[in-house]
């Protein structure tokens, strides 16, 4: 199971989350300029590492 988990799992750091809000202001540019809330994505608290296992979405910090 362990190498299954680390199979599916990725670093989400500061550049992903700009990334991914650039990505949201492209689809929407209605929405530059505003919080990470106000797009509708969770709050960047940090570098974490993400995976999903059986459906389940898992944030280590």
């Amino acid at each position: 199971m362990v190498k299954e988990f680390w199979m599916k799992s990725f670093v989400f750091d500061d550049v992903s989350a700009r990334m991914e809000e650039e990505h949201f202001v492209l689809k929407d540019p209605s929405l530059n300029g505003k919080s990470r809330e106000e797009m509708g994505l969770k709050a960047f608290n940090g570098t974490v590492i993400k995976s999903v296992i059986a459906g389940l979405d898992i944030t280590i910090t």
